[in-house]
């Protein structure tokens, strides 16, 4: 859909996301100042992207745009969509899951013009994120949640920002792997009801509000395909945590979907999932871990409008 100039406009940027290194960051601020950019926020730490954003649309931004990574673009998108003002991811960081979600590539050199045309267009699509309550606390989500083996990764990872800093998708095989083996020796149980329905013990779960699940460099995992940014989560679940069970759901999700109704693997969609762990379970939200907790809620979050490449004059996407 397309509507009147989104002005004025908020710029905020992780300074310490990848690509916002290399120059990106004056590159993009030099496209936004023709078009009303007002305010040029850095953050400074985890969870700042989120309160810079509310902030400028408490101060009358119509439109924010998010230069970072999925964790600093989550948090815009969040703020953005609770004060009703759009939002435009510009992928800088490693997996950059919304923002190519939403068509934008990671190649930095045509990342602000794109964004100008796009801008200059007010090209917008309507999506609506996810939410989950874990514990007291509540929060949207833009792509995905986990609850267990992946979530217990995530939780690793962001433990050793060196780590990741240098290894990147290694750094996740690495998690993933122990987190792999410590489920497989705990064997947690999680009980899981949709949509009020009667519970299912499974040993993790993972829920997508769009598609891709995520990236492995170059390659979506695909592993929920029916997400669609409608309200609707899908939601897959292995019935135990072992390497069989998540190779499986991984190789599905890179390829045909064979792990679709596999043995040892659940998938469906829902408005509303209510988990009950036996004990204390890692919890993530794009990429985003939410610490260990025992009562998880997921369900619909609130729209966003956000900003996509504009259409050629023959409907297709530039290239």
């Amino acid at each position: 859909m397309t509507g009147a100039p989104l002005t004025p406009v908020a710029l905020v940027v992780n300074p310490a996301a990848a690509r916002a290194q290399r120059g990106l960051q004056s590159q993009v601020t030099a496209a936004l100042l023709p078009l009303g950019l007002e305010w040029v926020l850095p953050t400074r730490g985890p969870g700042h992207a989120g309160e810079l954003a509310a902030g400028a649309c408490a101060q009358g931004a119509r439109l924010v745009v998010a230069l970072g990574g999925d964790g600093t673009v989550a948090q815009v998108a969040a703020a953005a969509a609770e004060a009703g003002v759009a939002m435009a991811p510009v992928p800088a960081g490693g997996a950059n899951v919304f923002a190519r979600a939403m068509g934008w590539t990671i190649r930095a050199p045509d990342g602000p013009e794109r964004l100008v045309a796009a801008l200059e267009s007010a090209s917008l699509r309507r999506v609506v994120l996810g939410s989950v309550r874990a514990g007291p606390d509540e929060r949207p989500f833009v792509i995905n949640a986990g609850i267990g083996v992946d979530a217990d990764a995530v939780h690793w990872v962001e433990a050793r920002p060196r780590t990741k800093g240098r290894l990147r998708d290694g750094a996740f095989a690495i998690g993933a792997a122990l987190a792999v083996a410590r489920a497989t020796g705990r064997r947690e149980h999680l009980a899981v009801s949709v949509d009020g329905g009667p519970a299912a013990t499974y040993g993790a779960l993972a829920v997508a509000t769009g598609s891709p699940y995520t990236y492995l460099g170059p390659w979506a995992v695909d592993m929920l395909p029916a997400a669609a940014f409608d309200g609707v989560l899908a939601w897959l679940a292995l019935r135990r945590v072992t390497p069989w069970s998540l190779g499986r759901a991984v190789t599905g999700g890179l390829g045909r979907q064979g792990h679709l109704g596999s043995r040892g693997v659940a998938a469906g969609s829902a408005r509303v999932l209510e988990v009950a762990a036996d004990q204390p379970i890692a919890v993530q939200a794009d990429g985003e871990p939410l610490g260990w907790h025992r009562e998880i809620v997921l369900g619909r979050g609130p729209d966003l409008q956000t900003v996509v490449p504009a259409l050629k004059s023959d409907g297709a996407p530039p290239n």
